[in-house]
């Protein structure tokens, strides 16, 4: 009953503060430029179809983390793709307002048992790491070739590549060497629970570990791919290759900064126009595009995964013993 009356309390806080920065965001000017731009673009139906396609791969985005995350709870929690997808778009409705997005962990581990709660956030923290993998192997990609096309500094371009290589090179061995890190934990008795819970990480080895990158890369492919979608659509004038390579980029300024979604949001949208400068001189396309990929990536899905949080039976499934 106890526990009950708690699912109840966290619903209700959940839906309040989701629903105040939807608010929020509703009264912006973020959301009104991406909906006077996109229904401008529907009006005149003249990239309808590729509008189209953006908007269809919001399944394939989402879809690729449900598919991932349940890949990860597997070992000890086997749980249908379909209660995947429900709990990582709720866990999307929450990160709106919880900073660095923590919220991801809190809606999601709702959707498995008390008792494995622990290690859901665990196994989240694996795609969470993966996921940064993705990043910043693309940024590096972006950030050279940003560095040898705007700079006349060779030197500078030649140090650069160094670093992102051993940066990269030390961010792969951790990662792969995930199911080490329970033997770093000294052995003191206050740590014990700790060292009791990271025993999940010796269930992935290197055939899971490499599933979860490649699929953390192809999903990092899909809204990269949008993001390409919506600048031709508001014919921004960015060549695709630049286009390409200059997103990488700002994903990569993105991912160093903490904040909420909605500092994040700002952050994208400068960096967007700052980087892009380079290439156009058609801001309006640009700004269009980002709070566009925004509304449809972020909002929308924020919005369904709400609706799945508030109705959701938490918890209930089979535990598998480690």
């Amino acid at each position: 009953m106890r526990w009950r009356l708690w699912q109840g309390v966290l619903k209700l806080v959940v839906f309040v503060f989701t629903l105040i920065y939807l608010y929020n965001v509703w009264q912006g000017q973020h959301i009104a430029l991406a909906l006077n731009a996109l229904t401008a673009e529907l009006e005149s139906g003249q990239n309808l179809f590729l509008l189209t396609i953006t908007f269809s791969l919001i399944f394939v985005n989402w879809g690729i983390e449900a598919w991932k995350w349940r890949l990860l709870v597997k070992p000890f929690y086997p749980i249908s793709l379909i209660s995947s997808f429900k709990a990582v778009l709720a866990g999307t409705s929450i990160s709106l307002w919880v900073p660095n997005r923590a919220g991801e962990y809190l809606g999601r581990i709702f959707f498995i048992k008390p008792s494995q709660r622990v290690h859901g956030i665990l196994a989240t923290l694996i795609g969470s790491m993966a996921q940064l993998l993705a990043t910043i192997i693309a940024g590096a990609a972006g950030l050279v070739f940003y560095v040898y096309h705007h700079t006349s500094n060779p030197f500078l371009g030649k140090a650069l590549i160094v670093i992102i290589v051993a940066s990269i090179g030390i961010l792969l061995f951790l990662y792969f060497n995930i199911n080490r890190v329970r033997g770093l934990i000294p052995h003191w008795h206050f740590l014990q629970p700790l060292r009791k819970q990271l025993i999940i990480y010796r269930k992935f080895h290197a055939h899971e570990l490499n599933l979860v990158l490649f699929w953390s890369l192809l999903r990092y492919a899909v809204f990269c791919g949008q993001f390409v979608l919506l600048l031709t659509v508001f014919h921004s004038g960015v060549p695709v290759v630049n286009a390409y390579f200059t997103i990488f980029l700002i994903y990569l300024v993105q991912s160093a900064l903490p904040g909420n979604s909605l500092t994040e949001l700002g952050t994208r949208g400068a960096s967007s126009i700052w980087f892009f400068s380079a290439y156009t001189s058609n801001f309006a396309a640009v700004s269009a595009a980002t709070y566009s990929l925004w509304l449809i990536n972020v909002i929308i899905p924020a919005i369904v995964g709400l609706g799945f949080f508030m109705g959701a039976k938490w918890g209930r499934g089979k535990v598998v013993r480690l």
